[in-house]
């Protein structure tokens, strides 16, 4: 095959898998456009508390500040009502997904240019690897599937992003150890992970992961050497006023406090619970909540900013004075519990890449070639690798290590090495159609659609409870009580830009529901000394009368509002 031919099919490849990438991005989108999760309100506030000029709300302990800034561009341009700010969020997801793709189609493009080099020399020892289309089409079906189904494009948070400034890493990393020097190779590569420092803080750790890389990949030229001190320099001036800014506000030295706040969750065995009482360490909370009714057990939590639900706005705000501690046992069960979860990963989510994998690898007739040609690749595999390793130390989900995952099975597909037999070629073909096939039909019907279609369908409501509240009477920015923690069903209060400030959660709640008028009405007399104007839950049992209490829209969400 001449080489004219293999640049028309490779630019077929990339236009098919572009329009592919389109038409599941859209349809994902479009089924999933009213799926908001708890996790998404915060970078929502933040957005628009950004374009209102409040830009004290970037410096925040656990949600980074790019994804939520670009959320906010998106909704100051579009202006949506509230039947069309979920769509709007979702385009805007859109928009990084495809991003993604483009960050995807150039480190590609430098891996194939690489892939090519070896393959050159295969041939001398009569063996080939996998063709470039082969590999090429291997490569866009891992993104669009991984995409699809370890990272969640319905979920509104940064883990798509952060995968844009992965893919820009590893393929800045493979340019430069082509040989190519040029300054402003370095220079790129240390804005990329500052950038993605900025999309999410544990990026901060896997920058050093790549420049480290980068050191040993250069370690022989001293030019080189000098310009990975740029790249670092580069990544240091980017990221640093971030840092200041967040080391100013907690008073020590941070980049960000979700990791710290994540060990202590996972690991420590009797970790600060800011929302519950009776725990050591949360007797030395800097910002405790205020329980400001008995029983029922009804905290208040006002928060300097304006936001939809400040307990979820920065937890490290409501967990600084905790301390977390090491704990050899924790830390075991916590490494067991990831260890399972990445086997579970590989076992059931990816078995077909396993049989498929497995079966090529078995049609190699000397195994110790495959190990040697993985070596080469050192320069992906090992900044593929750390990450998902620190990850097992704390806490693993899917979403956190799917770009790792496609760099981790190119890596071992591009290795297999294969003798010249007109039988193991069909064999091989006949795999790669099957494993293609395969990752695009998964990426079609995907695990995001299965999981997250029904809860899409069920939060179509929000949208009406906002209307019907604000018919009623409650205006932006009025202070609001829930009676039942409802995490992932609050997008109705982002709407309505209302603040949730009190609530009766877990056990009270039955409490509350039980509990005599008088009681009820002290808890209403109490929440009114704080200027909630309005109760909102999402259920009355059936033995707890609902007098008062208005129905919204023949939903089972029901509002009280305080005279």
């Amino acid at each position: 095959m001449d080489s004219s031919y293999f640049k028309i099919l490779n630019f077929r490849i990339r236009f098919f898998y572009m329009l592919f990438a389109i038409v599941v991005g859209v349809f994902h989108s479009y089924l999933l456009r009213s799926y908001i999760e708890g996790d998404g309100i915060p970078y929502l506030d933040i957005g628009d508390l950004v374009f209102q000029g409040r830009w004290e709300a970037l410096v925040n302990g656990i949600w980074s500040p790019l994804y939520a800034i670009v959320q906010g561009l998106f909704l100051f341009l579009f202006k949506p009502s509230y039947q069309m700010e979920s769509t709007i969020v979702h385009f805007a997801n859109f928009s990084i997904y495809m991003l993604s793709f483009l960050a995807f189609d150039f480190f590609l493009s430098q891996f194939i240019v690489s892939y090519k080099k070896n393959n050159l020399h295969s041939i001398k020892d009569n063996s080939y690897l996998l063709s470039e289309e082969t590999l090429t089409l291997i490569g866009y079906s891992l993104f669009i599937w991984s995409s699809m189904n370890m990272l969640h494009t319905s979920r509104i948070t940064p883990d798509v992003f952060v995968t844009a400034f992965i893919y820009l890493a590893f393929g800045i990393l493979l340019r430069i150890n082509s040989g190519s020097l040029n300054l402003a190779n370095f220079i790129m590569l240390g804005v990329v992970l500052g950038l993605g420092y900025f999309t999410k803080e544990v990026f901060f750790l896997m920058a050093f992961i790549f420049l480290f890389a980068g050191f040993v990949s250069v370690y022989k030229s001293k030019a080189g050497l000098l310009k990975m001190i740029v790249a670092l320099f580069t990544f240091v001036v980017i990221s640093s006023p971030l840092i200041i800014a967040l080391s100013k506000e907690k008073g020590y030295f941070t980049f960000g406090e979700t990791g710290k706040l994540n060990y202590h969750w996972y690991i420590n065995p009797n970790p600060c619970n800011y929302i519950h009482r009776g725990f050591p360490g949360c007797k030395k909370l800097v910002h405790p909540v205020r329980e400001i009714y008995d029983e029922p057990r009804l905290i208040e939590y006002s928060y300097p900013l304006p936001v939809t639900y400040p307990l979820i706005h920065d937890p490290s705000y409501w967990s600084e004075g905790t301390t977390p501690y090491f704990d050899i046992k924790g830390q075991i069960i916590a490494l067991v519990k990831n260890i399972r979860e990445l086997f579970k990963l590989f076992l059931y989510d990816q078995n077909v890449l396993i049989v498929l994998f497995l079966i090529l690898f078995f049609l190699q007739e000397r195994k110790v070639e495959f190990f040697r040609e993985a070596r080469r690749k050192w320069l992906l595999f090992i900044p593929a690798v750390i990450p998902v390793l620190i990850y097992l130390l704390v806490h693993l989900e899917s979403r956190y290590i799917g770009a790792f995952l496609v760099v981790f099975w190119l890596v071992l597909f591009s290795s297999v090495k294969l003798k010249y037999f007109s039988n193991v070629k069909r064999v091989t073909s006949l795999l790669a159609v099957v494993l293609v096939f395969s990752l695009n039909i998964m990426s079609v019907f995907s695990k995001d659609l299965e999981e997250n279609y029904q809860a899409a369908k069920d939060e179509i409501i929000d949208w009406q409870i906002a209307e019907k509240l604000e018919k009623a009477g409650i205006k932006k920015r009025d202070k609001v009580a829930i009676i039942g923690n409802y995490y992932d069903h609050l997008y109705w209060a982002r709407l309505l830009k209302v603040q949730i400030i009190a609530e009766i959660f877990d056990e009270p709640v039955y409490e509350f529901w039980a509990a005599s008028d008088h009681v009820k009405s002290q808890v209403f007399k109490t929440l009114k000394q704080y200027g909630i104007k309005t109760v909102v839950t999402e259920k009355i049992p059936s033995y707890a009368s609902n007098a008062k209490w208005e129905n919204i829209n023949g939903t089972s969400y029901y509002f009280y509002k305080l005279q």
